[in-house]
C-alpha cells in the first residue's frame, strides 16, 4: 500500500478504500484549482465523475436543498483538514452540527432520559 494511503488510513482511523477515494478527491481538487469543495462536487456532478467515489459520496442536506451531491460529513471533515480549508464550507457543517445537537437532545428530552435543571 502506498505510503499516503497508509497515513492517511493511521491518521484517521480509515480503511483503505476511503484512504484511495479521498486522496483522489483531493488530488482532483487541487489538479483543478479549485477553492472551495463546492466547485469540486458540482464539477463531478456536470462531468458525471461521481462513480469514482462510490464510498465517500452522498446524497447531502444543505438549507431548503436536499439530495445535494457531495461527500459524506466525516469525509468532509478530513478533506477539510488536509487542505486546510477556513470558513464558506466549514460553517455549513458547524450549522448542520448544531442543528444535528439540538435535534437529538430534543429527542432525548422528549423520552424522559435526559434532565433539565432549572436555573434561576
Amino acid at each position: 500500500m502506498p505510503e499516503v494511503y497508509d497515513s492517511l488510513c493511521k491518521k484517521y482511523n480509515i480503511d483503505i478504500c476511503e484512504a484511495i477515494e479521498i486522496y483522489n478527491y483531493i488530488r482532483d481538487f487541487e489538479e483543478n484549482g479549485f477553492v472551495n469543495l463546492n466547485e469540486l462536487n458540482n464539477y463531478l456532478t456536470d462531468n458525471d465523475k461521481w462513480e469514482y467515489y462510490p464510498t465517500i459520496r452522498s446524497l447531502n442536506t444543505h438549507g431548503s436543498y436536499s439530495d445535494v451531491p457531495g461527500i459524506q460529513p466525516i469525509h468532509h471533515s478530513i478533506v477539510s483538514k488536509e487542505l486546510n480549508l477556513k470558513g464558506g464550507n466549514d460553517i455549513n457543517w458547524i450549522v448542520i452540527s448544531v442543528i444535528s445537537i439540538i435535534f437529538l437532545s430534543s429527542l432525548h428530552l422528549s423520552s424522559g432520559v435526559m434532565h433539565t435543571t432549572n436555573f434561576k
